[in-house]
């Protein structure tokens, strides 16, 4: 009888010790829900900056990436146009035997052939060198299609006051200063009955300086351009 008061009051302990550890646990459970709970609340507050922060790191770590992906492109490619760009012809005198049609401004002309002050056609070939090397002419306005293509020859004296007008309008541009007021004459070279029907539509203008002991042209050695003489 005694021993089996002895089982009861150790079974009775037993379940006594055993609710003790369910209740500890019960409280830790309780304990840990309500850490979670806050940790989740914490979590829902503090969320939405953290990804705000997160996100605006990323966008200006992103962001500079790309700016200096585009600087890199676009100092290491230079446009086209720079890397390629080739000098007018109209600034880039050209050297040689040359027809008349290859003529442009910016030419400094040269040989007896010339003949400037006489009325004579204009030679199959003139000799351009450059503008620091002896010469007599210097071309200042070049044109294959100064006048229309159209409509029959319209005659010597419209040819001849067309071919003044922008003769003159272009020395002036081409030299600073109005043809009247120059040292420099010039002289053109203009389609006539015999070339119109061949589609010649040119008009070129061509100066020296005219001297009277060398009314052909004095020797230059220097371009004319912008002088203001």
């Amino acid at each position: 009888m005694l021993k089996r008061h002895q089982n009861l009051v150790s079974g009775v302990l037993g379940m006594i010790d055993v609710a003790i550890i369910v209740a500890a646990i019960g409280t830790s459970i309780a304990g840990l829900g309500a850490a979670l709970t806050a940790t989740a609340a914490t979590l829902c507050c503090v969320g939405p900056a953290v990804v705000a922060i997160v996100v605006v790191l990323v966008l200006a770590l992103g962001g500079g990436s790309a700016n200096k992906n585009n600087g890199g492109s676009g100092s290491s490619s230079a446009p086209a146009q720079t890397r390629s760009a080739s000098p007018s012809p109209s600034t880039t005198p050209t050297v040689g035997e040359l027809r008349l049609a290859q003529l442009q401004v910016g030419d400094c002309l040269t040989g007896a052939n010339l003949q400037l002050n006489k009325n004579t056609p204009w030679p199959k070939l003139s000799q351009a060198v450059p503008c620091t090397e002896a010469h007599t002419a210097e071309v200042f306005y070049a044109s294959k299609t100064h006048w229309a293509k159209q409509g029959g020859y319209p005659g010597v004296a419209t040819i001849t006051k067309d071919a003044t007008a922008a003769c003159n309008s272009a020395f002036a541009s081409y030299v600073g200063i109005a043809y009247a007021k120059s040292v420099y004459t010039w002289t053109d070279i203009v389609p006539d009955a015999s070339t119109w029907p061949g589609g010649d539509r040119g008009l070129h203008c061509v100066l020296y300086y005219k001297t009277n002991a060398q009314p052909s042209g004095a020797t230059l050695h220097d371009t004319v351009k912008g002088s203001a003489k």
